[in-house]
């Protein structure tokens, strides 16, 4: 697994890798400071896992990075990883098409979860920007988490302690709709069991 972290700040990507060692013992990963260097990891290696990228390089800004990126290497998979937490500038990010928006600023418990999740093949954004957007549409619409509204209620009533029974009752759904929620609420957020999926919702502010 190569994992790129662009960040022109030097004692986070230090922290960011001692935390990713952790999880990713076996991954290669990569650093840059710039949008140059950057470009010169791309040229040496096309087998990106994942390109963890900052907006505020200092030789280039961000957004165009991004738009760049996508036309030049549109199979790598990138999360904005910023300390800019401000809706509007996550909007703009997603014009593109990007796997997360993931604030610096939050624990690195946080962080390191929406990295797993996007890894595992999910999507993270904060609550934030999913919040306004909440009142319109249907159920059926992926949260800024990467489940369904529908995923995210189940999960919440999981991370009460409710059994399935219970569940069953108050959303008024089938034991086996609730089952193959659970299922893929657990493949979604790379967890075994309801203990699991309860400490991920937790650490990402999901409930």
């Amino acid at each position: 697994m190569n994992i790129i972290i662009a960040d022109d700040h030097g004692l986070f990507r230090t922290g960011l890798k001692a935390a990713l060692v952790d999880a990713y013992p076996h991954a290669k990963l990569i650093e840059a400071e710039s949008g140059q260097q950057v470009w010169q990891q791309l040229q040496q290696r096309a087998d990106i896992d994942l390109l963890l990228l900052d907006l505020q390089l200092p030789d280039v800004a961000g957004l165009d990075l991004l738009a760049e990126l996508q036309q030049r290497y549109p199979l790598v998979p990138v999360a904005i990883l910023s300390g800019d937490d401000r809706p509007e500038t996550m909007r703009r990010a997603l014009a593109f098409d990007i796997q997360g928006y993931i604030c610096k600023a939050g624990p690195t418990v946080v962080v390191i979860r929406a990295i797993q999740l996007i890894l595992a093949g999910g999507s993270y954004f904060p609550q934030s920007l999913y919040a306004p957007r909440e009142d319109h549409g249907s159920s059926s619409l992926t949260t800024a988490s990467g489940l369904s509204r529908r995923q995210v209620e189940v999960l919440r009533l999981l991370a009460e302690g409710l059994p399935n029974k219970e569940i069953c009752n108050r959303l008024s759904l089938s034991m086996g709709t609730i089952k193959t929620h659970c299922n893929n609420i657990y493949r979604d957020l790379n967890v075994r069991n309801r203990t699991e999926a309860a400490r991920v919702a937790q650490d990402m502010s999901l409930v």
